[in-house]
């Protein structure tokens, strides 16, 4: 009997203190998981660490863009070599259908052409009699005769024609020595030797439509002629002026300094 009621209070007894427990344990596993403040301002500076990092890589993108339309325009302004060039094309076909030929009509000729433009150079040299080539502003003496030498180099693979070269001479310093045009032919690319070496056809100073390529004439002031020219000039016209593919033109007369 005593053992009954101890056994039920030993029960009521301890009980409470194991709810008690129980419940302190809840309350402390109830709360939240609240990391300290310092992990805050950590997370915030990573925050603005990838905020940064983001605003760099946009500053570095915008600068690559930067960079890559300045190449663009420096490649636009820049690069690469002039050529001038035009293409035309002629399209033909059979039955209906667009072959891009036109020869005969059986589709075995090409319809497209390709036009390519060379500014051929002009270059005149001084010389004395003995073919040397006088150097920029060489000393001259009055009376001394001298040759000026204009010459054209074909460096292309087809012909060159209506060529037309006008000099005018400087009657204040030179005096044109009458007929004394030559003109002679030498493979393009020669030099100041081998052209002087060429052989010299003479031409006659009259307009040379009935005869050859050059004349010269008065154009008025001091008395004598001063205005030499080549080819068909509008109002001193000769004969055409045509260079041969990869060949060498060139003029000479002879001046008396004044």
């Amino acid at each position: 009997m005593d053992l009954g009621v101890n056994a039920v209070f030993a029960r009521r007894r301890w009980s409470p203190r194991k709810r008690r427990r129980r419940k302190s344990a809840a309350v402390l596993r109830a709360p939240p998981y609240r990391p300290p403040k310092a992990n805050a301002v950590f997370n915030k500076r990573n925050a603005n660490a990838v905020f940064n990092k983001r605003n760099a890589n946009a500053v570095i993108s915008k600068r690559r863009k930067v960079i890559a339309w300045l190449t663009m325009l420096c490649w636009f302004f820049t690069g690469p070599a002039s050529v001038h060039a035009a293409v035309n094309s002629a399209l033909a076909g059979i039955n209906g259908i667009d072959n891009g030929t036109i020869i005969n009509g059986d589709g075995t000729g090409t319809a497209r052409i390709v036009l390519n433009s060379v500014q051929l150079a002009l270059v005149k040299e001084a010389r004395d009699l003995n073919g040397t080539v006088l150097a920029p502003a060489a000393d001259v003496s009055v009376n001394q005769e001298l040759y000026f030498v204009l010459y054209v180099d074909n460096i292309t693979d087809f012909l060159a024609y209506r060529n037309t070269i006008e000099d005018a001479i400087d009657e204040t310093q030179f005096t044109y020595i009458p007929d004394s045009l030559e003109s002679t032919t030498v493979p393009s690319g020669s030099n100041a030797a081998a052209r002087w070496a060429g052989t010299w056809t003479p031409l006659t100073d009259a307009l040379g439509a009935p005869d050859d390529e050059a004349s010269v004439l008065d154009t008025g002031g001091p008395a004598g002629l001063d205005h030499i020219a080549v080819g068909d000039v509008t109002g001193q016209v000769n004969l055409p002026l045509q260079i041969p593919a990869q060949t060498q033109w060139a003029i000479r007369f002879r001046v008396r300094v004044n």
